[in-house]
């Protein structure tokens, strides 16, 4: 059904998560949580500048 082999699936399933994954899911609660605290209003340029100077202020 999904064109792949059952060996291949099994492999993918049970791979760890890597650093990258990680830092995505990250990335994307951060994005999440700046867009629902301005009520769905930010956009991309508002929620980088956001994040931007959160991170800049956490250094």
């Amino acid at each position: 059904m999904l064109g792949v082999s059952g060996s291949w699936f099994h492999k993918w399933k049970d791979k760890p998560v890597t650093t990258r994954e990680v830092r995505r899911g990250q990335l994307a609660e951060a994005i999440r949580r700046v867009f629902d605290a301005s009520g769905g209003t930010y956009g991309s340029p508002k929620v980088w500048i956001t994040l931007a100077r959160e991170d800049g202020a956490s250094r």
